[in-house]
């Protein structure tokens, strides 16, 4: 896919550009309050307009000029590493973590939208045993 050709190039621009890349963090944290909130529908409005917003170009200032110098290498750091995933060919792994991914963020969703602590904080738990099975997997050591 040739990411420089006409509208996805465009597009992809804006969202490497770090200011771009942290409204949409934002934008997403903004919908997750709006969804367990549930009443809170300008919340969600809000959210949607931060996400539409950060498909522009607003010509904003380096923000290594303005002291942010760890928010723009996080979020490079982020970027590169959505880039190199997209450039994997789609193998078994690639297509077991896309799913995973759409499962995960449809059960999170789901979980806000109800309510139910007790399943997000199981959600969250798995998450962090599946990453400390890998970390202890990629450092040699056997579970």
């Amino acid at each position: 896919m040739d990411w420089n050709a006409g509208m996805p190039g465009r597009l992809w621009r804006r969202h490497i550009n770090p200011w771009n890349w942290w409204s949409q963090v934002f934008g997403l944290v903004l919908l997750a309050l709006g969804l367990w909130l549930r009443n809170a529908g300008l919340l969600v409005l809000a959210a949607l307009v931060l996400l539409a917003s950060s498909l522009l170009d607003f010509q904003l200032p380096p923000m290594r000029g303005l002291g942010l110098n760890a928010l723009e290498n996080l979020a490079a750091r982020a970027i590169r590493w959505e880039h190199a995933w997209l450039l994997r060919p789609w193998d078994r792994k690639k297509t077991l973590w896309a799913c995973g991914a759409a499962a995960a963020a449809l059960l999170t969703g789901v979980m806000l939208w109800t309510q139910d602590l007790a399943l997000l904080l199981a959600g969250v738990g798995l998450v962090c045993l599946v990453r400390v099975a890998l970390e202890n997997k990629r450092n040699g050591i056997d579970p």
